[in-house]
């Protein structure tokens, strides 16, 4: 650039202005038009051009000393003849169609160029253009988002919440005003804390904090209050909003929260918890009370079938002896209907469990046989137990179930037959083997067949109904309570099988079922500390010897009387005691072999007794078995017997068999009683009784 400069001055500003106004104009952004006073073009900026070119080239543009109106006619119109100047607005103008742009948004400002300084005269006009289409659509779209918001906000069906990262509230929805009974303004701030019910406000603060801390969000139940004293509850949730909403580590600008009223879902919670806990009750009064007839009919039941035992012991005529037979096998009929009674009304309420134990095929079978054989030999019937060669001999389950369900189909196939046979064929399904290749356990099948009136197709359903039978009539031949087959099905599905039946009428009937067991474990438990006496304790019993000492304790003085002379029938001597404290105080006085522990006794019971006599064996040594003979029979009696420090568990009524077994595989030999401790030895001569221990009566 050549400046002329006069010799000898200094260049200043001045000397540049010229050139520093051409330089802003040719750099500038905003396009600048100067127009005669006839609208012709005098002078335009490079990016003037550019508009006029479409974003072209602006060297194609360059319309100086042509009229606007050939280039824009939108813009023309507004700086024709005599516009009202200054002006400023905005403008959208096309672009060139055939350069494939769209029309821009511009902020349009126009000024006069006067002559002179009055103004009056007009040399001209000036126009700048500023771009803001960019602007405008990140403002449409802000003004959109806005709008969709607000608009989601009036119609959510949740309170809805904006606030600052400190929790000032900034905007709320018409339905948090509902909820709250809370206008805008009252909100504002930390006002809508005000709805919050006092007792849930320091909760509600210690969840902002932590999540303040932590940058997350958090929800809560809580209750609100309105301004009429109405407790709702209601679910917040609050969110964290950032400007990156993308970047988690991006500052936090603020909370959206929603709030959903639940009052009505808590209201429902309290009254199904409600509904749970009387239906709990329920349940457990209805276990309690089946746990006490039980008891309350086994007790005399015990007496009656005891008696009736040591009765037929004795020299009888043929017929007392036919009586005394008809009483004991009465006495076992209504034992086996209030015993299916109890188990189908568990099974209903889903209280019953099946047993775990090891016990040996071949003596169930035996014993089944010689019960069945019995009765069929009575009748004038054959029966006949076939077994498939390789049956395991030892299994896990519940045996006295599956004794059970074969008493029931033996029964009824004795019941039904009126000449011919029964038979029982015991098979074994093939090997079912796991993911593992380990074979899952043995899967039985029992047939129970017989030559007897048979069952109609019609009837073959319904007869596994409860309180069913296949002729319900008043002159039907045969009774029943009709709940043996339907019992039999649900204990056989417990034992993962099922049971179905194949019959024709006057041709006999076969009843089949499948159980699985387990396989027998023999390995002992390892002996925890706390673990069952029954578990840590529990040796092979050695074998009894005639001359035995007994522990009695037994508060009916019936049944004490019908299991001294059961005992002392066999030789043995017993002591008998009338409840858990006299029996304790016996077992300090003289050593033992074995005890023999009703669980339910006043003053104390046998739980409570054996627990003592553990105790005091921790200290001197030593084992003495205790037996519990009690009439509770409820699935997990016998593990509290045993959880308690029994040693094994006998369900009254009890039979003369029964408890001679369980003694004789109990008891030590004579000379060979448990070792009493000093402690004992001392305690002996404080508690012994006066008088003879042993009753000989």
């Amino acid at each position: 650039v050549d400046f002329k400069v006069s010799a000898g001055r200094q260049l200043t500003l001045l000397d540049l202005l010229p050139v520093a106004q051409q330089a802003i104009l040719e750099t500038m952004p905003d396009g600048v038009i100067v127009l005669d006073t006839r609208g012709r073009i005098v002078d335009l900026n490079p990016a003037a051009a550019r508009i006029f070119s479409g974003g072209g080239d602006e060297r194609e543009a360059r319309p100086i000393g042509k009229p606007l109106q050939l280039y824009s006619p939108e813009l023309a119109q507004w700086t024709g003849e005599s516009p009202a100047l200054p002006l400023h607005i905005e403008i959208t103008l096309p672009q060139d169609g055939a350069r494939g742009y769209a029309p821009r948004i511009y902020d349009l400002r126009a000024s006069p160029i006067a002559a002179d300084r009055s103004g009056q005269q007009l040399r001209g006009k000036l126009l700048v253009l500023r771009d803001i289409t960019e602007r405008r659509q990140i403002s449409d779209a802000l003004r959109s988002s806005e709008s969709r918001f607000r608009t989601l906000a009036a119609h959510a069906p949740v309170g809805i919440l904006l606030t600052d990262p400190e929790g000032n509230c900034l905007f709320t929805n018409d339905y948090w005003q509902q909820l709250s009974g809370l206008s805008p303004d009252e909100s504002l701030q930390r006002g809508w804390l005000r709805a919050v019910h006092p007792a849930d406000k320091w909760r509600l603060r210690l969840h902002w904090r932590r999540s303040a801390r932590a940058g997350q969000g958090f929800q809560a139940e809580y209750r609100c209050q309105d301004k009429d004293g109405r407790m709702l509850w209601v679910a917040g949730n609050a969110a964290p909003l950032r400007d990156q909403f993308d970047n988690p580590d991006a500052p936090i600008t603020g909370y959206i929260c929603t709030v959903a009223d639940i009052t009505a879902r808590k209201h429902a919670e309290q009254e199904l918890a409600a509904a749970r806990d009387a239906a709990e009750a329920a349940n457990r009064a209805k276990s309690e009370f089946l746990a006490n007839i039980s008891h309350e009919i086994r007790t005399p039941l015990n007496a009656v079938i005891g008696l009736a035992d040591l009765t037929l012991d004795t020299n009888l005529t043929p017929e007392q002896r036919e009586w005394q037979e008809q009483v004991r096998v009465s006495s076992e009929e209504l034992l086996e209907l209030f015993t299916d009674v109890l188990d189908y009304s568990r099974l209903e309420t889903g209280q019953f469990e099946l047993a775990e134990r090891d016990f040996s095929l071949p003596d169930l079978l035996e014993q089944v046989q010689t019960t069945f054989a019995a009765q069929a030999r009575r009748k004038g019937l054959e029966f006949a137990l076939h077994t498939e060669p390789g049956l395991p001999s030892q299994l896990r389950g519940d045996p006295a179930r599956l004794r059970q369900v074969l008493g029931h189909l033996l029964g009824n196939a004795v019941k039904f037959t009126e000449r011919g046979q029964i038979s029982l064929d015991v098979s074994r399904l093939p090997a079912e083997t796991g993911q593992d290749g380990v074979v899952a356990g043995a899967t039985l099948r029992f047939a129970v067949r017989d030559t007897g009136i048979g069952i109609a197709h019609e009837k073959q359903t319904v007869i596994f109904d409860a309180f069913t039978q296949a002729d319900s009539s008043t002159t039907r031949r045969f009774g029943g309570s009709g709940l043996g087959l339907a019992l039999s099905r649900r204990l056989v599905d417990r034992m993962r099988g099922r049971l179905w039946l194949e019959s024709q009428p006057g041709a006999g009937s076969v009843f089949c079922f499948t159980a699985t067991f387990a396989p027998a474990t023999f390995a002992p438990a390892a002996l925890t500390p706390g673990s069952p006496a029954s578990d840590q304790n529990r040796a092979e019993p050695p074998p009894a010897a005639r001359h035995l000492r007994i522990l009695l304790a037994e508060d009916t003085e019936v049944n004490r009387r019908v299991f001294i002379r059961m005992l002392e029938n066999q030789g043995w001597q017993v002591a008998p005691a009338h409840n858990g404290r006299e029996a304790l105080a016996l077992w300090q006085s003289e050593p033992f072999d074995l005890i023999l522990m009703d669980v339910q006794m006043p003053e104390m019971d046998g739980l409570a007794a054996v627990a003592a006599i553990r105790q005091r064996e921790q200290q001197s040594g030593g084992h003495i078995p205790v037996l519990a003979l009690t009439a509770h029979a409820q699935p997990d009696d016998r593990a509290r017997c045993l959880a308690a420090g029994m040693d094994d568990y006998l369900t009254k009524p009890v039979r003369t068999a029964e408890l001679v077994a369980a003694v004789q595989r109990w008891a030590r030999p004579a000379g060979q009683a448990a070792v009493r401790s000093k402690l004992q030895t001392s305690n002996s001569k404080h508690q012994t009784p006066s008088g003879q221990v042993f009753n000989r009566a």
